[in-house]
């Protein structure tokens, strides 16, 4: 129901934008960059709006650089899996909108709204604003082709047809680049959880002249100028968390208590009972309990033991459990003694003196205590 209301919203919202003003922010997309291992898609733009504008169809509009059907390429509902948390492999590169407007009317910097919500705790982000700068007009009417040499527009008329892009190199109206080290944001720069992407975008300009910026001329997909409607676009995504192990220390006494010292990645504070996994000798699976985890940092306190696959998982992001490690504790050895001398000789002369040696080896943390019976 939310999906089907979302549709008719932004019709409604599409067709009250074209009949408002004949500004027309016809095309949109946000560019988002994958460098995980596998990716499919992994540096390109992603469809929010398209129209049939100009004579030209919703799929030549698109802004898909390398072709294909834009249906298949669209952000909202899109997945964009699971990356490790602080890898860097998941960024939101920029954004591009397309925009058309009589000579008598002026379009100012678009602006792309976004935020993150944490779907696992339920928390809401906070909307940052980005401005989307002008980088290419139409060109030449017998290449009705934008500047940049990508997309068709419409370069007779009264119309003037323009691209806007939020990354850009600095001072120019160059835009970055497919393959560009630079975004918006790192979006792994979070512990482990679910979480979405949603965005909106803002244009204002003038009505009624070709300077200014006086007129909010719309919103694209959203209901209130605050991102609060409920109907942005929304991409999903899932950070995961690492573990490594760091060093481990054996008890130093007969039946205490060892230590195995972890290094964790995207895992918040807290005492946990049900996320640290391990297999016992015989291959019983069991959880480490009252595990502290503070700044990255987890030192589990276990007596002498097998423990085979230690691993972190939590079941409500269901990302796989990280990467696991062996470790086996033992306790100190136990003392060693001997006791020797020669043997005793028959008929030797009273009082008989008998001469033993005594010696033990003690083990690290040990000490052997003697006591005259």
């Amino acid at each position: 129901m939310r999906s089907l209301r979302k549709i008719l919203v932004a019709l409604v919202f599409l067709t009250g934008l074209v009949s408002y003003s004949q500004v027309n922010p016809y095309a949109s997309a946000v560019w988002m960059k994958r460098t995980d291992v596998g990716c499919t898609k992994c540096d390109q733009f992603f469809n929010t709006t398209t129209n049939a504008a100009g004579g030209y169809s919703a799929q030549i509009n698109a802004i898909m650089p390398g072709g294909g059907d834009w249906t298949t390429d669209k952000f909202h509902g899109r997945n964009f899996s699971s990356h490790f948390s602080s890898s860097g492999t998941l960024v939101l590169k920029g954004s591009e909108i397309k925009t058309i407007k009589t000579s008598a009317q002026n379009v100012c910097d678009p602006e792309l709204f976004y935020r993150v919500n944490d779907v696992t705790r339920s928390i809401s982000g906070s909307f940052a604003g980005h401005p989307i700068y002008f980088y290419a007009g139409c060109g030449t009417p017998t290449t009705n082709k934008y500047n940049d040499g990508n997309g068709s527009c419409l370069s007779t008329g009264s119309d003037t047809w323009q691209k806007w892009q939020l990354n850009r190199v600095t001072g120019t109206n160059t835009p970055i680049g497919l393959n560009s080290s630079a975004g918006v944001s790192d979006l792994t720069l979070r512990n482990e959880g679910k979480y979405e992407l949603e965005i909106y975008y803002r244009i204002d300009g003038n009505n009624g002249g070709n300077t200014g910026c006086s007129d909010g001329i719309g919103f694209i997909n959203d209901a209130n100028s605050d991102g609060t409607g409920g109907d942005n676009y929304i991409a999903t995504f899932t950070v995961c968390p690492s573990l490594t192990s760091s060093s481990s220390t054996n008890p130093t006494t007969c039946g205490g208590n060892g230590a195995i010292n972890m290094v964790l990645v995207g895992v918040d504070d807290g005492t946990y009972s049900d996320r640290f996994i391990y297999e016992d000798a015989a291959n019983v699976t069991h959880f480490f309990t009252n595990v502290v985890v503070t700044a990255g940092v987890a030192v589990i306190n276990a007596p002498a033991g097998v423990y085979n696959n230690i691993r972190y998982q939590w079941t409500a992001t269901g990302c796989s459990a990280t990467t696991s490690f062996n470790v086996t504790l033992t306790d100190p050895s136990l003392p060693n003694s001997s006791i020797g001398g020669p043997d005793q000789t028959a008929c030797a002369t009273s009082p008989i003196v008998q001469t033993l040696t005594a010696t033990a080896t003690a083990g690290s943390g040990e000490s052997v205590v003697w006591y005259n019976a």
